[in-house]
C-alpha cells in the first residue's frame, strides 16, 4: 500500500481457521471367536474411538453380518476423543464350516 507516496508493507486482514473432521476408527482388525458350540453363545468386546473433533455418529448394517452375529450398541455415537466399548456376539443357530 502507499501512505502519501510511500509505499509501505502492513498487515490489512488475516484469515484464520479450523477444520473439524471426523475419524472413527476401530481398535482390533480382527475378532477371533474360535470353535462356538450350537446353540451358544460368545461375546467378544471390541473398541471404537474417535479421535476427530466432532461426535460421530453410528448405525450397524444388521444384514451385513448376518442371523449368526449381534452388535451392541447398534446405533449411537463418540464424542470426540472419546472411546466406545461394542459387544458382538456370535450366536449359531446351524453347524456351517464357512463362518
Amino acid at each position: 500500500m502507499q501512505v502519501e507516496g510511500v509505499e509501505e508493507d502492513r498487515v490489512l486482514f488475516s484469515v484464520n481457521g479450523v477444520a473439524h473432521g471426523i475419524e472413527l476408527k476401530l481398535m482390533e482388525n480382527t475378532l477371533a471367536f474360535g470353535n462356538v458350540v450350537k446353540d451358544s453363545r460368545l461375546t467378544k468386546t471390541m473398541q471404537m474411538s474417535n479421535f476427530g473433533d466432532v461426535k460421530a455418529n453410528f448405525t450397524w448394517d444388521a444384514k451385513a453380518f448376518g442371523k449368526n452375529f449381534t452388535i451392541v450398541p447398534q446405533t449411537g455415537y463418540v464424542n470426540p476423543n472419546a472411546n466406545m466399548d461394542v459387544e458382538i456376539t456370535f450366536h449359531p443357530k446351524n453347524v456351517d464350516n464357512n463362518l
